[in-house]
C-alpha cells in the first residue's frame, strides 16, 4: 500500500473538526490522548453479574393484593412505564422501541377518526396528541 493510500487525517474526506489530529506512535513523538488501558479488566465480569441479578425472580405485591412472580428487569420496566415522571416513561419507551418514536409502527384506520381528528393531524398536529385527548 502506497502511503496516498492510507486513511490519515490529510488524505480523509470528513469534515474537520477543530483540535490537533491524533497522531500515531512515534520515536520520540507520544500523543498524551491514546488509551493504553483499553476497558476495565472487570467490566465483563460486572456486565454478567448485573444481567444475572436482573433475570433474578422476586415476588412482587401488586396494588390489588395479588400476589406475582417477575425479574427484577420487568418489576423495574413496571417502575417505569407506570412511574409519572417522563424520563422514566421516556427511557422505557427507548429500551421496547428504540432510539425516538420513528422507529415505533403506528397502525391507524383513519376510517375510525372523527372528523375534527381529522382537521387537526391535517394541521400537523402530533397523531399521539390527537389520538390521547377526549373530543
Amino acid at each position: 500500500m502506497e502511503p496516498d493510500d492510507s486513511n490519515t487525517a490529510e488524505n480523509s474526506t470528513k469534515k474537520r473538526v477543530p483540535g490537533k489530529p491524533f497522531e500515531k506512535n512515534r520515536p520520540g513523538k507520544k500523543d498524551p490522548r491514546i488509551n493504553r488501558l483499553g476497558r476495565p479488566k472487570g467490566f465483563d465480569e460486572a456486565r454478567k453479574a448485573a444481567i444475572a441479578m436482573f433475570n433474578e425472580k422476586v415476588v412482587v405485591n401488586l396494588a390489588n393484593g395479588e400476589r406475582v412472580a417477575m425479574s427484577r428487569f420487568e418489576m423495574l420496566m413496571m417502575d417505569w412505564i407506570t412511574s409519572r415522571n417522563y424520563q422514566k416513561q421516556s427511557k422505557a419507551f427507548e429500551v421496547a422501541y428504540g432510539k425516538g418514536t420513528e422507529s415505533v409502527l403506528l397502525n391507524l384506520d383513519l376510517r375510525t377518526l372523527t372528523n375534527s381528528q381529522l382537521e387537526r393531524l391535517a394541521a400537523g398536529e402530533d397523531v399521539y396528541k390527537v389520538l390521547m385527548t377526549k373530543e
